[in-house]
């Protein structure tokens, strides 16, 4: 009898000890799947290098635009602000800059950051660039 009792009571333990060591599991990351080298990170300047300089177009003279490489996609997940004012990101797949995503920041005097929920994707061989006062945009690029 005494047997049976521990048998029974170790049987017991292993089956609340299992239920206690299952915790929220997910089958795929939730949110960017980012590591060290596999998906590298970008972080963009958005200042303007000479506010008094234009561009071809006549658009205020940027910094210079980052062409995203061949295999890669360019998720863009966060922007920022130092100063208040709209930080913009502008893309060209080859028909031209077109605005792509923007945000208005009231950063009075502090850092504000925005984490976007999705990310927005910028396509391999696209030339992306980010327009405010002192923002930036952030991301990582991720494999086709």
């Amino acid at each position: 009898m005494g047997k049976h009792l521990f048998g029974i009571s170790t049987l017991i333990m292993s089956i609340a000890l299992l239920i206690w060591s299952i915790g929220e599991t997910f089958a795929f990351p939730q949110g960017p799947n980012v590591s060290l080298g596999s998906n590298p990170i970008v972080t963009l300047d958005c200042g303007r290098s000479n506010t008094s300089s234009t561009d071809i177009l006549g658009y205020p003279s940027y910094s210079n635009p980052y062409v995203v490489p061949v295999g890669f996609d360019y998720i863009i997940t966060d922007l920022g602000a130092f100063h208040s004012g709209t930080t913009e990101i502008y893309v060209d797949n080859g028909n031209g800059w077109q605005s792509l995503y923007s945000h208005y920041f009231s950063a009075q005097g502090t850092t504000q950051g925005f984490s976007l929920q999705t990310g927005v994707k910028v396509p391999s061989g696209a030339s992306v660039r980010c327009d405010g006062l002192s923002g930036f945009v952030s991301g990582y690029l991720a494999h086709q």
